[in-house]
C-alpha cells in the first residue's frame, strides 16, 4: 500500500515529501515501510518540488566504499644516481654528452652509472639494476642494444667528447699522462698481445692511455694501444692526437717510463712545456748532480712547503730534429731545468 508521507527537517525547517509503500515482512513477521524521497515542499504553494539526486543520497544510506585496484607499486634507489646526476652537471659532463651524442647521452650516462655502481658485473645484468634504479634513460638496455651502442659511436664522435671536454680544463693545469695495461683472455681483439705486464699475470694485454687534469683530477682524454706498445713508444700517438684536440697550450707531467731523447726532441719541436722524471745513471744527471751532493742537503735549498730538498739546474739540451724532406738533422741548444731532490733512501745507498 503506497502513501505519500511529509517530514520537517528540525534544523533547516524545510518540509521533505516521501513516497512510503507498506510490505509484510516475513522474517520479522510485522509490517513494514520503505521510503523513497520525492521532493521538498514548497512552504507557498504546498507543492513538491522534486530535489536532485544528490539530496536523495542524504538519507540512503552510504555504501562502504570496497578495494581499489593499484595499476602497480614500484621501489627505486636514487642516492648514487642523483649524486651522479649533480657531477655530470657540474662538470659539463652531461652537457658535452649531449651535444655529441643527442639520441644516445642518455644510455650511455645509465650505462657509466652502472658500471660505476656494479664495477664487477657484466652489463648482462643490467637489466636486473635498471628496474631497481633510476637512472636517466629510465628504461632497460640489453646485452646486444648496449653492444650495437657502443660499435655506434664514431672516432670523430669521441675526439669532439674529448675537446668539449679538454677546453673545460684550465690553461695552467698540467696535464697528467700515463698508461696502464688491462689482462685479457680475447682471442679475437687484435689490439690484445703480450707487453710488459704491469700486473704480473702473464696474460696478454691492451693498453690504456690516459690524460687528466692535475688539479680537476678529471680525464678527458684516452687511447686504446696495442699491449706489446711501451710506454715510451706512446707519447708521439699523444702529440699526434693534441691536433685533433686542438689544444695549443699543455703542460704534460709524465714519469721516467716516458723519457727517451727521442721523445724530448719530438715535445721540443712541438713547443710543448713538459716535466718528466728521469733516472739516475743517464750522464748529464750525474754531472749536475756530483756539482751539488754535498750541498743538496742544506737549508738553503729546503722548501718548508714540500718538506723536502731540492735543488734547480739550468742546462743545455743536446737538441736533434731528422728533417727528411731536406736529407739532413738540423741540430742545436735548448733550455732545459734539471730538478734534483733529495732521497734519504738512495742517499743511504
Amino acid at each position: 500500500m503506497a502513501a505519500i508521507v511529509y517530514q520537517t527537517d528540525k534544523r533547516t525547517g524545510i518540509t521533505y515529501a516521501y513516497q512510503s509503500i507498506s510490505y509484510w515482512d516475513k522474517e520479522k513477521k510485522q509490517s513494514r515501510a520503505k521510503r523513497t524521497l520525492i521532493g521538498r515542499v514548497d512552504p507557498v504553494s504546498g507543492e513538491i518540488v522534486p530535489t536532485r539526486k544528490k539530496a536523495k543520497a542524504d538519507v540512503v544510506e552510504a555504501k562502504k566504499p570496497g578495494p581499489v585496484p593499484t595499476e602497480g607499486v614500484s621501489r627505486s634507489f636514487y642516492g648514487a644516481t642523483y649524486l651522479f646526476d649533480k657531477i655530470g652537471d657540474k662538470i659539463g659532463i652531461t652537457n658535452d654528452l649531449k651535444k655529441c651524442f643527442p639520441d644516445t647521452y642518455k644510455q650511455i650516462l645509465s650505462i657509466a652509472y652502472y658500471l660505476i655502481l656494479e664495477d664487477k658485473s657484466p652489463l648482462s645484468r643490467f637489466s636486473k639494476w635498471a628496474a631497481l634504479h633510476k637512472h636517466p634513460y629510465g628504461k632497460d638496455i640489453p646485452s646486444q642494444r648496449s653492444s650495437e651502442l657502443f660499435a655506434s659511436i664514431t672516432e670523430e664522435e669521441r675526439y669532439s667528447f674529448f675537446r668539449l671536454q679538454g677546453k673545460r680544463r684550465t690553461e695552467n693545469e698540467y696535464w697528467a699522462y700515463d698508461t696502464t695495461s688491462i689482462s685479457s683472455y680475447s682471442q679475437n681483439l687484435k689490439q690484445v698481445r703480450y707487453g710488459v705486464n704491469k700486473e704480473d699475470d702473464r696474460l696478454p694485454q691492451i693498453n690504456l692511455a690516459l690524460l687528466f687534469g692535475e688539479q680537476s683530477n678529471l680525464p678527458f682524454y684516452y687511447r686504446k694501444l696495442p699491449g706489446n706498445i711501451a710506454d715510451v713508444k706512446t707519447v708521439k700517438n699523444l702529440i699526434a692526437d693534441m691536433d685533433f684536440l686542438k689544444c695549443k697550450k699543455m703542460m704534460l707531467v709524465m714519469d721516467r717510463g716516458f723519457y727517451s731523447e727521442d721523445n724530448i726532441n719530438v715535445l721540443y719541436q712541438n713547443h710543448l712545456k713538459f716535466l718528466i722524471a728521469t733516472k739516475l745513471s743517464l750522464k748529464f744527471v750525474k754531472t749536475e748532480l756530483d756539482k751539488v751532493r754535498d750541498s743538496l742537503r742544506s737549508w738553503t735549498n729546503y722548501s718548508q712547503k714540500y718538506e723536502l730538498y731540492a735543488s734547480t739546474q739550468k742546462i743545455d739540451w743536446a737538441y736533434s730534429q731528422n728533417r727528411p724532406y731536406k736529407g739532413d738533422t738540423l741540430r742545436g741548444e735548448r733550455r732545459m731545468y734539471l730538478h734534483l731532490y733529495f732521497n734519504h733512501e738512495k742517499a743511504m745507498e
